[in-house]
């Protein structure tokens, strides 16, 4: 709520806009009138032109899509923390380097239903891995077992897709307030709405980069 305030400040607002009008405006370095252009233009993308019903739907969508945000990121990491794979295997961790052998072992002696359990070792195992990045990087650039491999990468791309943690209805509602904010703002749709502020500049130009990396990717 104090972001979107600052953003919506009128009198910040009013300041900025008489500073660009100024004459002084030539007298200031390139990246200071940038600056000064970037803040004017998260205003009017943060709603300040908007009144009445039109800036208290916006703003309710802020709010909302904050909250979507937190439960997408929460629905994420407890996906990543709810999955888990034990090696007990020497070949399936061949072509491991040390650190992640110790990396792995320590971590199902760290499992609190192992914890009555004799440690792991980092030369006998077991060695459990995860899907948090320290560990389920190295793991898919060392790992000679492609069927473990390809089931990491599998359960890594679809983390929080079903049961508690299933981040599909967040999504859907995520879109669809996100085109109706940019409606609001006067863009036909979010992504127009994203790119204003971007070095691309529209969406035909992003189109345009897609095609001749497809055209290049099968030359």
């Amino acid at each position: 709520e104090f972001s979107l305030l600052m953003r919506q400040s009128e009198a910040i607002y009013k300041k900025l806009i008489a500073l660009r009008d100024s004459s002084e405006w030539t007298s200031l370095c390139e990246a200071q009138r940038r600056i000064i252009t970037r803040m004017i233009q998260s205003a009017e993308l943060s709603g300040i032109s908007l009144q009445g019903s039109d800036r208290e739907r916006f703003n309710a969508i802020e709010q909302e899509l904050t909250q979507l945000s937190t439960d997408y990121s929460n629905h994420l990491l407890d996906a990543t923390r709810a999955f888990h794979r034990d090696l007990t295997d020497a070949a399936d961790v061949d072509g491991f380097p040390a650190s992640l052998r110790r990396m792995t072992a320590a971590a199902w002696t760290r499992a609190e239903e192992n914890k009555d359990k004799t440690a792991a070792t980092a030369e006998s195992g077991p060695w459990r891995i995860t899907l948090d990045h320290p560990c389920f990087g190295p793991f898919m650039e060392h790992c000679r077992n492609r069927d473990l491999r390809e089931t990491l990468y599998r359960a890594y791309i679809t983390r929080a897709g079903s049961g508690d943690t299933d981040n599909t209805p967040l999504i859907s509602q995520i879109l669809k307030l996100k085109k109706e904010q940019a409606t609001l703002l006067g863009f036909e749709c979010y992504a127009d709405l994203s790119l204003s502020r971007k070095m691309a500049g529209d969406v035909a130009n992003v189109q345009q980069m897609f095609d001749r990396l497809l055209t290049a990717s099968h030359e």
